[in-house]
């Protein structure tokens, strides 16, 4: 069994069931690039995604979901983009949830454009109290989310559980080769600070196989090193339940007293010429591909959209390879462009992606 592609026009891609078991792609350009002290740089992005292949479960929804909001609020050069991994038996409705109300909330904050890092900080933790109030089940249900806020010339990320941000850096001008850099961090027990705050709030961090094997609860750091199976994951003293190999999570408020938090991390970096891209995806893409690997691929020449699409394949691929199915897939893709020549590339190999905001779940 493998993973399906399509790339939609721009009206499809709106209206389409996130059920389906297709790829989605899109592109767009902002209309109010930050200038650099020189040429503006225009940004546009591009979006994948893929229903995971289950199957003993085939029927099984997709769970990512993706916002890409151009002009936020109204703000000119102010852009949101981000992946949502929805998890347990509503996990599709609270990536969904996030997805759309995230954006929302971060324009709704008067504070957005003098204190950028505190308004997203803030949407997070009220986008977490309002997925609470919903009717949806946010006890045993919820998602991770990892977005990007372009304000101006800055960039600023925000991640919760183990999504990833990944930047794209020049090594040599002209070379076409990209070093990637992480600008988010996943919460996970394998980060030992995670570990131990976790741990002091009462969780047991143990693998699968420890926990069959020992028949009890105890926690046992593990050193991601090297390591190849089952991640460590938390427990309360019961064993049973949450299970999740994250740490932090919008919603899974029955998780609360093993330390599962919406605290979001903020990394705040500078647009400049050697930044050519930043690359969002679900842990569908990072559980098998390495941030280095994913840019390597990302820095092929050809199309930007076959880029992605062979990103998303390689993951397809290994995922099969390993495990006999494949995770379900969000990726964004946002290009920082000096020139119109590039621009143009970028335009001309996806659809028409003159709508300012799209929000998919």
């Amino acid at each position: 069994m493998g993973c399906a592609s399509s790339h939609l026009r721009e009206e499809d891609h709106l209206s389409t069931d996130p059920s389906s078991w297709r790829a989605m792609a899109l592109s767009a350009t902002s209309k109010a690039p930050p200038n650099l002290g020189g040429p503006a740089l225009v940004i546009s992005h591009k979006v994948d995604t893929r229903k995971g292949c289950y199957p003993n479960d085939p029927d099984r929804p997709s769970e990512d979901a993706y916002c890409a909001v151009e002009e936020l609020g109204g703000h000119p050069g102010v852009h949101l983009y981000g992946v949502f991994d929805g998890h347990g038996p509503e996990g599709r409705a609270c990536s969904s949830f996030v997805a759309k109300k995230l954006p929302e909330a971060l324009a709704a904050d008067s504070s957005l454009m003098k204190d950028p890092s505190r308004s997203l900080v803030r949407a997070i933790h009220g986008v977490d109290s309002a997925l609470r109030k919903s009717r949806f089940d946010d006890i045993h249900s919820g998602c991770t989310a990892c977005v990007a806020l372009v304000v101006g010339d800055r960039v600023l990320v925000g991640n919760v559980g183990d999504s990833r941000a990944v930047a794209a850096r020049v090594i040599k001008p002209g070379s076409g080769e990209l070093q990637a850099e992480d600008l988010s961090e996943d919460h996970t027990p394998f980060r030992k600070d995670e570990f131990e705050r976790v741990t002091k709030a009462g969780a047991f961090v143990m693998t699968l196989e420890q926990l069959e094997r020992e028949q009890r609860v105890f926690s046992c750091y593990v050193d991601p090193e090297g390591f190849d199976g089952d991640p460590p994951r938390l427990w309360d003293s019961t064993g049973v339940f949450p299970g999740t190999a994250f740490t932090r999570s919008i919603g899974d408020h029955g998780a609360a007293h093993v330390g599962i938090v919406a605290d979001a991390e903020i990394k705040t970096v500078s647009l400049s010429r050697d930044m050519p891209m930043l690359l969002l995806a679900t842990d569908g893409i990072w559980e098998f591909v390495s941030s280095q690997r994913a840019m390597d691929i990302m820095s092929r020449p050809g199309r930007r959209s076959a880029r992605i699409e062979s990103l998303v394949e390689e993951a397809c691929r290994i995922w099969m390879e390993r495990e006999g199915r494949t995770d379900d897939i969000a990726v964004v893709a946002v290009f920082f462009d000096v020139d119109a020549a590039r621009r143009d590339e970028a335009e001309e190999d996806g659809v028409d992606g003159k709508r300012a905001e799209q929000v998919q779940g």
